[in-house]
């Protein structure tokens, strides 16, 4: 008695989904024995050994001599479903019998290995604490009908219809309507009147400065008149000599127009 009380060591579990913590003396060796002695299932956990960080699987796996703590994580599918309401009934057969093995071996599951899909499950899922049933997978939802081109179903959508000589003409109605409204809208509409801005021509400044000038031939000498003509023909030599870039029919207009003026002078000498 004095002998096993020696060998034992404290256990301490702790549980990390709801921060449960447990302590107790044990003897045991073996993983297997000492779940047996903490009295409850680890068939939906995940055991690790915190000095090893060893995760206790097979029943037969050796425990530390001295005290140890064991961390108790919830085990989940992929899915994030747990062991015990997964439905095992939907995995692959050889997957399924190839766990079903694996339990039998490592957890003494003592799962039925000859017999049906479903049983197998069955057990599975009995191991996990479910309950062994399944609910009906539901049914699959059938492919959507893909249309043809021109068809359409009750409130589907007119995208690929091809407009009837009906609806064309009404359609064509329609627009002939909305064209008219326009047209008698901007009948009504009254046009705003623009400022026009004439630009004056060269030509057209110089007539009007001539107009304004007067030359009384009585009053004026032999001399006067030669210098008028003078200049008259300094400003025809001007323009003669004026740069390309400017506008040929205002410089002949001026020309012209001083031409004329010395005409008429030489002839009232």
């Amino acid at each position: 008695m004095s002998n096993e009380l020696s060998t034992q060591r404290e256990v301490t579990l702790f549980y990390t989904q709801s921060n449960e913590r447990k302590t107790l003396l044990s003897s045991a060796k073996t993983w297997g024995d000492l779940s047996n002695e903490i009295g409850e299932s680890f068939a939906q956990s995940k055991v690790v050994l915190q000095e090893s960080r060893l995760t206790l699987e097979n029943t037969e796996a050796m425990l530390p001599n001295d005290s140890f703590t064991l961390f108790v994580f919830p085990r989940q599918s992929k899915a994030g479903v747990t062991n015990k309401d997964r439905n095992w009934s939907l995995m692959n057969y050889n997957k399924l019998r190839s766990l079903a093995s694996k339990l039998n071996k490592t957890k003494k599951a003592n799962i039925p290995m000859n017999s049906s899909k479903e049983a197998i499950a069955s057990g599975v899922s009995k191991f996990y604490g479910g309950t062994g049933k399944f609910a009906a997978p539901a049914p699959k939802k059938a492919a959507p009908v893909k249309k043809t081109k021109g068809e359409i179903s009750q409130g589907g959508s007119l995208k690929h219809v091809k407009p009837s000589k009906v609806v064309k003409k009404k359609v064509a109605k329609v627009v002939k309507s909305v064209g008219d409204d326009l047209n008698q809208k901007l009948a009504k509409a009254k046009p705003v009147a623009k400022k026009v801005t004439v630009k004056k021509s060269a030509g057209d400044k110089l007539n009007e400065k001539l107009a304004k000038v007067s030359l009384p031939s009585s009053d004026l000498t032999a001399k006067q008149y030669d210098n008028i003509v003078s200049k008259l023909d300094k400003i025809i030599d001007i323009i003669d000599a004026a740069t390309p870039t400017m506008d040929s029919k205002e410089l002949n207009k001026l020309k012209d127009l001083a031409s004329s003026v010395r005409g008429g002078m030489v002839s009232m000498q």
